[in-house]
């Protein structure tokens, strides 16, 4: 695979990446010096280490780089016996708890990963059965097991299923699936956030358009993971219309984000500085408007500094204007 594709089927890492997690055991939080040797990252992985990790495997792979094994080994090595990952477990060889704060996120990412590199079936069956078990009533997963379904841990989670071979679409819980989970989360195509998802309803029930849950939405509805190959379609943004299948929903994602793009890339141009006159050898004098009653007129010159007594061996440009 070259560098160019490796570029396109990890665009979805960085649009997830937001997704990151938000909870972790209760083991001490590691200092600089004691981070595992075979972990990336020099920062705290108290909060995403499992994650972080999933991402920089996926690159490597995506890039066609095979990572150290002491690196796999660490992420497999945070499993728990019931298949999930937490976020950071200083001492893997110690039994997970109802104190080790396990996720959908973190297991998710862990699957995508391991499945990708390929020989990790126990590990992958073992996260996956956990996640089916945690799967909400209406299709979709929240973040921590029972919690609230939210399109980005669906999403990551849909990616997981795919990437162990599953069909999410056939993954259902109480008759609904991931897909009905996704639509439920989609803005209509009429009012302000047409065809965006939202992360979670608002308290009142209504949805507000997320830009990052829209990118997972988009993802999820069209069954991908982390690591996707580019799409087949013209590159041209349709209109939003009515979602009856997770491949509309997609679509409808996908244009509310290319509607949001800015015309000219992320960076506006940057405006040329103002011009001065060559020819100008001495900045020209300005008048202040007609003082009070009482006070004298003040001239004024767009060079601090320099007021009523031009500098040596220069004349003042023009005389003041003729009072009224």
């Amino acid at each position: 695979m070259n560098v160019r594709r490796s570029a396109a089927v990890l665009a979805a890492v960085a649009v997830l990446g937001a997704a990151a997690p938000a909870a972790a055991d209760s083991s001490p939080s590691p200092t600089p010096q004691a981070l595992p040797s075979a972990l990336y990252g020099d920062t705290d992985p108290q909060y995403d280490g499992v994650w972080r990790q999933s991402l920089a495997l996926l690159a490597q792979h995506a890039a066609g780089v095979e990572p150290p094994k002491a690196a796999v080994g660490w992420l497999t090595g945070q499993q728990c016996a019931d298949g999930s990952f937490a976020p950071f477990r200083a001492d893997p060889s110690a039994a997970c708890d109802a104190k080790t704060m396990v996720d959908t996120n973190q297991t998710a990412a862990a699957v995508q990963a391991l499945a990708a590199l390929g020989g990790h079936d126990a590990v992958t069956d073992k996260a996956v059965g956990w996640l089916k078990s945690v799967q909400n009533k209406d299709g979709g997963w929240g973040y921590t097991a029972g919690s609230p379904s939210d399109t980005n841990s669906t999403s990551v989670v849909v990616g997981a299923l795919a990437a162990a071979g599953e069909k999410p679409g056939e993954v259902r819980k109480g008759g609904r699936s991931p897909n009905d989970a996704l639509l439920g989360l989609e803005l209509p195509c009429t009012g302000k956030g047409a065809g965006a998802f939202a992360y979670q309803p608002e308290k009142d029930g209504s949805l507000t358009a997320n830009a990052d849950a829209t990118a997972a939405g988009v993802l999820g509805a069209l069954g991908r993971g982390l690591l996707v190959e580019p799409g087949k379609g013209d590159g041209a943004a349709g209109s939003c219309v009515k979602a009856a299948t997770p491949e509309q929903a997609a679509a409808n994602g996908a244009a509310h984000l290319a509607a949001r793009s800015p015309p000219r890339g992320i960076c506006s141009p940057r405006r040329p500085a103002p011009r001065t006159s060559p020819t100008s050898a001495t900045p020209p004098t300005r008048w202040s408007p007609s003082p009070p009653k009482g006070r004298r007129r003040r001239r004024r010159s767009r060079t601090p500094g320099w007021r009523r007594t031009p500098p040596a061996g220069q004349r003042r440009a023009g005389p003041p204007p003729t009072r009224s």
